[in-house]
């Protein structure tokens, strides 16, 4: 908790931070960055809210442009859906049908 103008707020959690076992998708949750030779490697699997998609849309444009290759570089499931969808890199941007 942070103090601000008098009153007491709770600091956001970061957006990649869950780990240990998933509440609603079974697994494990986890966010690994690695150094790779010319860049870095991620591997996220986590469980992110509708309210904080903005923000992984942002986190995720913010990497793509640092991104290099193209094609598929991940996967979005919602939930409620069993089917993922892909999301591609190219040209420096991800597109997902669901994003």
């Amino acid at each position: 908790m942070t103090e601000v103008d008098g009153r007491l707020e709770l600091a956001p959690e970061p957006l990649l931070a869950q780990s240990g076992a998933a509440y609603r998708i079974g697994g494990s949750l986890h966010a690994t960055l690695e150094p790779r030779a010319g860049g870095w490697a991620l591997d996220v699997r986590q469980e992110v809210h509708s309210e904080s998609l903005d923000n992984l849309r942002t986190l995720v444009d913010r990497l793509a442009a640092h991104a290099d290759g193209a094609g598929e570089v991940g996967f979005l499931r919602f939930y409620e859906e069993g089917d993922r969808s892909p999301m591609v890199l190219r040209d420096g941007e991800i597109s997902c049908a669901d994003f």
